[in-house]
């Protein structure tokens, strides 16, 4: 099972990392040429803009995305078996200056985490503007730590709370809610060497058994505050996104009967479009294309959802490759893309620790040192080589820095255990 648990955390950072250059239409080649579809791993050129301002990225080969940074954070939350949402706060806090592609959401959640005074109940504390509302995909992409850190000792109960806990702490609508729910299922049923459509089912039923209240997390001053927020109940909100996911899952099962082309499904699910970014949708998607391509090899399996126009790429493989990841193995991952993926032996290392319950958290927080939002405001004084004291990943060196005539950008390397940050700049 070890093996599995390594296969499904490579697996959805490969996943991420290959749908990360078609997330945003306008991403180029290194030929100048912009990017139509994408086959395995390249180097490319990231476009960034706005209305105002337009500068680009060279990305490197095997390159992921926030879907494979929020995952680690998660991963580095886990304490000898024990998920602790204080230092998943602190971990938000800090992601904001080396994050790449974040979703709204998310940020904002991050943004809103005071890191002096975060603790323990930060889960159920957090409402930013727009709590509510937010349904999205940012808690789904990063849930593959909840199983290796529960699936061993068959914890599943404790390890779907932490999965909702974790969620609770950047979204507050059930869209995101439920998606964990059904997803952290799905997989876990993997586990079992059951097959993915059969897993499907038992996630679907689990979803009806599921309301938030009745799971006993939550005190009941966080729907008073959501009501509060929002103008309407949480309950009733829940109400209305399950009939509309038990719709849809409807629409997936007769897929499954008909062999529906995943382009044709996603466009009826709404993982294409306006709503390609929601938890629900994604959920779905991935669980349909991980269903539908039961035969084929992971690369092929993974590419699909990193080609569809108008999905949002990188999660969608990330969350299929979790899935088609754990089913297969790490040894059934093909060796190209394992070894060209960024951090592969450190996601190897936390997929390890976290399925063997030592966890892997080496870093301790210090209020004396900088946070890494300083070093990225003073980039342009920072020397190669230099040695950075962070407050919360310790002492880290700058191994590379590129300039072009828009963008500023450094590697950093953290030094125990060893992986890498990326901070940018748009020198003034």
């Amino acid at each position: 099972m070890e093996d599995n648990i390594k296969g499904m955390m490579i697996g959805a950072a490969i996943g991420d990392a290959l749908g990360y250059p078609l997330e945003i239409m306008g991403n180029k080649n290194t030929d100048g040429t912009k990017i139509k579809s994408v086959q395995t791993f390249t180097d490319w050129t990231r476009v960034h803009k706005n209305r105002y301002f337009k500068c680009t990225e060279e990305i490197k080969a095997g390159t992921y995305s926030d879907d494979t940074q929020l995952t680690l954070c998660v991963s580095r939350s886990y304490k000898n078996g024990v998920f602790s949402p204080q230092t998943m706060a602190l971990e938000l806090s800090e992601w904001l200056a080396y994050q790449t592609g974040g979703g709204r959401a998310v940020k904002a959640a991050a943004k809103n985490i005071n890191f002096k005074n975060a603790d323990e109940s930060i889960w159920y504390k957090n409402f930013y503007e727009g709590y509510t509302y937010s349904g999205g995909n940012g808690a789904l992409m990063r849930i593959t730590p909840h199983i290796a850190a529960n699936v061993k000792n068959k914890e599943f109960t404790a390890g779907l709370k932490n999965a909702i806990k974790d969620c609770l702490i950047t979204h507050g609508h059930p869209h995101a809610i439920i998606a964990q729910i059904f997803y952290f299922t799905f997989l876990w049923v993997l586990t079992n060497k059951l097959p993915a459509e059969k897993a499907f089912k038992v996630a679907k039923e689990e979803c009806t058994k599921r309301s938030l209240k009745n799971i006993g997390l939550l005190p009941d001053e966080w729907f008073e505050k959501y009501l509060e927020n929002n103008g309407c109940s949480y309950e009733k909100i829940e109400e209305i996104t399950m009939k509309e996911f038990l719709n849809k899952a409807l629409i997936v099962e007769n897929a499954i009967k008909s062999n529906m082309p995943e382009k044709n499904l996603y466009e009826k699910l709404q993982a294409t479009g306006k709503f390609k970014g929601s938890g629900i949708n994604t959920a779905l998607a991935a669980a349909y294309t991980v269903i539908k391509n039961d035969r084929s090899s992971f690369a092929e399996t993974v590419l699909i959802p990193a080609n569809i126009f108008q999905c949002d790429t990188d999660t969608t493989a990330c969350v299929t490759g979790a899935a088609k990841g754990l089913i297969l193995g790490l040894a059934g991952i093909e060796k190209t893309l394992v070894s060209t993926l960024q951090d592969t032996e450190y996601i190897k290392l936390c997929a390890q620790a976290l399925y063997n319950g030592s966890g892997h958290h080496a870093f301790q927080p210090s209020l004396t040192d900088k946070p890494l939002e300083y070093y990225r405001k003073n980039l342009t004084e920072i020397n190669h080589g230099e040695v950075l004291k962070t407050r919360l990943f310790g002492s880290a060196v700058i191994v590379e820095k590129n300039m072009n005539e828009t963008l500023l950008t450094a590697r950093i390397k953290t030094q125990s255990p060893e992986f890498t940050l990326i901070i940018k700049k748009i020198p003034k």
